[in-house]
Formats: C-alpha cells, structure tokens, sequence
C-alpha cells in the first residue's frame, strides 16, 4: 500500500502528506516499506529517497516522522521484537525448561544472524547503535523477568539490565562474526552467550551441551525467519 494521491487544480498528481494520515498508519507502512528494501538491496544500500518513493510519502513527511535509517530501524526492532516475544509464548510448551524459554530470542536472534547475510547486517547495525540496544535489552527485562526469577527470586530489574547489556555486547560480537564472515554454524555463538548468560545469572550449566542442542533441534531457517517477518505487522 502507498500514500494516497490527489490531483491539483493543474492536474498533476500530488502526494498525500504524512501529517493526514494516522501516525501508526504511516509508521507500519514505512517499517514494511524499509524491511523490504532492507532485505531485497541490503540496509547500506538502501535510501530514505528509495523509502520515500516505494510509500508514496515525500521526504519530508518521512524526516517529519524519523530522523533517518537507524530510526526507522530501531522502529522495526522494537515491533518485532514485540511480535517474536509473541510468537515464541505461543511455541513454547508450558512444562518447557526455564532456561530454554529465557534464552530462546536471544537464540532466535543469532540463529536468524547466522543462516541470512541480510539479517546478520541488519542486526549488526542494531548492535552497534546505542539507541537499540537500549531498546533490546529493556523489551527483554520486561519479557524475562517472570522466568529469571525462577532461578533468582530477589533478582531486580536494574541489575537484570546491567546482566543483559554484557550479555548484548558477546552477542553482538558473533552478530558482526556472521556479518563479515557470511552464513555459517550457530552453535558456537549460541553455546558460548548461553555460557556467558548463565555466568552472569547465576544459572547451572551443567547441562548446557544438551540445551543448545535442544534449542537447535527446535530451528529452522524458516520458521526463524517468521519469527522476525513485519509483514503482518498492524493487521
């Protein structure tokens, strides 16, 4: 879907500016719009220009709404993660191990980064721009919390914060591993910021061979990949 169009009193066709159309309206068209380039030319290679002229909407009306790409960008996390939190609650059994519900994103994540170049560049960015990881690590407190408390009960919001921005930062040096060196086994990065997580929590890892193996068995590109798909996004 595109901006709508009118014609002036010349008969040239002009576009409809951002501000009439409702703000959630315009930010889901845009995150569709942006994701699909992102993922057809690449994140580098996209334009806010290209962006522009595939929604329909002028330049202006975009900056008016975001500061530029990683805007956008950190947009698109923040519903997707919103809608992988969502689509991981209804994959997961009930009885399912803690450990392997509070670390299936994260998995998720690397997992997505490690078998498509488009989302390990993607990802990449997101790791290296302050304003999303922010962003990451705060959805993944709120979503956390009622499952880490299974292992630590008095555990607070700030230090679960503080213990996923390390834990953000191991990720993000496999992301950019993926990034730079293109597709390639998931089980060392997942293995090793699962090793890290449980270090910074507190978490027996005794068994943690057996857990990344299990969370694997449970991967695939494709359902990965639906996992972060924004198509749907406002439907």
């Amino acid at each position: 879907m595109k901006a709508k169009t009118s014609k002036s009193k010349d008969g040239k066709r002009t576009r409809t500016r951002a501000k009439n159309c409702p703000s959630a309206e315009l930010r889901v068209l845009v995150d569709s719009v942006a994701f699909k380039l992102f993922m057809e030319n690449g994140y580098e290679n996209t334009t806010m220009r290209q962006i522009s002229e595939e929604t329909g909407f002028g330049a202006g009306s975009l900056y008016n709404t975001f500061s530029g790409k990683e805007d956008i960008l950190k947009d698109i996390v923040d519903s997707t993660y919103t809608l992988l939190i969502e689509r991981v609650e209804e994959y997961l059994e009930d009885d399912i191990d803690p450990l392997v519900a509070i670390s299936f994103p994260m998995c998720a994540e690397l997992y997505a980064a490690s078998v498509n170049p488009r989302y390990a560049e993607l990802l990449n960015v997101a790791h290296t721009t302050w304003p999303i990881v922010n962003l990451m690590v705060d959805r993944t407190v709120e979503w956390e919390h009622k499952y880490i408390t299974q292992f630590d009960s008095t555990i607070t919001p700030e230090i679960m914060r503080r213990n996923l921005m390390v834990n953000a930062s191991a990720m993000g040096i496999y992301v950019m591993k993926f990034y730079k060196e293109g597709p390639q086994d998931a089980y060392e990065a997942i293995f090793m910021c699962m090793k890290i997580f449980c270090a910074l929590f507190n978490v027996d890892d005794s068994n943690l061979e057996e857990t990344v193996t299990l969370i694997l068995g449970l991967f695939s590109e494709e359902m990965v990949m639906g996992f972060f798909d924004v198509k749907g996004r406002g439907a």
